[in-house]
């Protein structure tokens, strides 16, 4: 039967450059389509960022693909995000919707080719073999799904994990104990000399308890590795809403 033969049209104004992926609202200002829903709109966001893990050099939303095989008539399908990089195209689909049929049957179509792959986004829990078990083996090897935790309607199941690190690093203590580690090692006697010793205890405890904080040896301290990937995010998150916050008052 031969692959079908694919010619994806995308516009430079549609590129997605590095200043969208680090600023949300210039993201939405110079990318957004007409009447698009947030949540659609929030999915892109969170594709274009996914893309650039993967290894994507070249990132376009609101591509269009064209598909046409010996037997079948011309396709035009609309790709929210697509990803170029050395072995191919990966075409994500912001899903806002339980799955359908012509869904399932778009994919068939397009994940034929080896240079394909598909990524399919939800805001919530689905059962993935719906779509999974419909494709054959081979395309479905091709095809992976991912949801976006926070955007679930449970809300707090999805958020809970989230809110226990946040609030780890609320307390202003604990940020002054863990902001020196950046630097160097600290022991239990420098931090005395700043903190009521009975705090840097409690808190000495709580930060090893959630796998931020390691000792070395004779009473010295470090982050962990992910205590330094956490602390940094939460840094540069907080560095974001207050930008953000300046911004609005103006």
């Amino acid at each position: 039967m031969g692959e079908p033969h694919l010619q994806l049209k995308t516009k430079a104004t549609n590129e997605v450059q590095f200043r969208h992926i680090l600023d949300y609202r210039l993201f939405k200002e110079e990318l957004c389509e007409r009447g698009e829903s947030e949540l659609l709109f929030l999915e892109k966001f969170y594709a274009a960022r996914l893309l650039i893990e993967r290894g994507c050099n070249k990132i376009y939303v609101n591509a269009t693909l064209a598909t046409q095989s010996p037997t079948e008539e011309r396709n035009v399908v609309k790709v929210d995000v697509c990803g170029i990089h050395d072995d191919g195209v990966t075409l994500t689909f912001c899903e806002t919707t339980q799955p359908t049929i012509d869904l399932c049957n778009k994919l068939s179509r397009l994940a034929t080719r080896n240079d394909v792959q598909i990524l399919l986004l939800y805001p919530f829990t689905i059962d993935a073999s719906a779509i999974l078990d419909y494709l054959s083996p081979e395309t479905a090897d091709r095809c992976s799904i991912e949801q976006v935790p926070w955007l679930d309607d449970n809300l707090e199941s999805a958020f809970q994990e989230a809110m226990d690190v946040i609030n780890l690093f609320c307390n202003e203590t604990r940020v002054k104990m863990l902001l020196p580690l950046l630097k160097q090692t600290k022991r239990k006697r420098e931090y005395r000399l700043l903190i009521n010793p009975k705090l840097v205890y409690e808190n000495i405890a709580n930060l090893m308890e959630h796998n931020v904080l390691r000792e070395l040896s004779s009473n010295e301290y470090t982050l962990t590795p992910i205590g330094k990937q956490i602390l940094g995010e939460y840094l540069t998150f907080m560095q974001r809403i207050k930008k953000t916050l300046r911004e609005f008052k103006r």
